[in-house]
């Protein structure tokens, strides 16, 4: 899962800084790195079985 995550967020980070991409749409980079960190966070309180402070 992990490298799936890291993976999807290198893809959304090199796209959005790319020349080609609109103006104004480098801010899902942040809005993609938040949702990547809850989907890991909650990934490691099924794993863990614990409550996880991301």
């Amino acid at each position: 899962m992990e490298v799936v995550l890291t993976a999807f967020f290198l893809y959304v980070i090199l796209g959005a800084t790319d020349d080609r991409a609109p103006k104004g749409f480098a801010p899902i980079a942040g809005i993609s790195y938040a949702a990547i960190t809850g989907a890991r966070g909650a990934e490691a309180e099924v794993d863990a079985g614990v409550a996880n402070n991301p």
